[in-house]
């Protein structure tokens, strides 16, 4: 499913706590995720494509950054020598 061992780890825990804790809840016809489970499984980290798409995006802003700040950077420096 592309997920970590940690993040698989963290999923089987609160899986297994979410069993343990309806052991104290009312009986329910099928079992089904409380909301505490399913809010906290929607914390673990997602899968390493969504990680790559991530990565991809963040380089993607720097790469944008840079190029206006060497712009901007040339366009001052022609601004102060045009100045003089």
């Amino acid at each position: 499913m592309g997920l970590r061992p940690f993040d698989a780890n963290l999923i089987i825990a609160i899986m297994q706590d979410d069993a343990r804790l309806a052991k104290v809840r009312p009986k329910q016809s099928a079992p089904v995720l409380s909301p505490g489970a399913t809010s906290r499984i929607g914390l673990v980290r997602g899968t390493a494509e969504e990680d790559l798409k991530a990565s991809r995006a963040l380089l993607g802003r720097l790469v944008i950054s840079i190029l206006l700040g060497i712009a901007l950077a040339s366009a001052f420096v022609q601004w102060i020598a045009g100045a003089r």
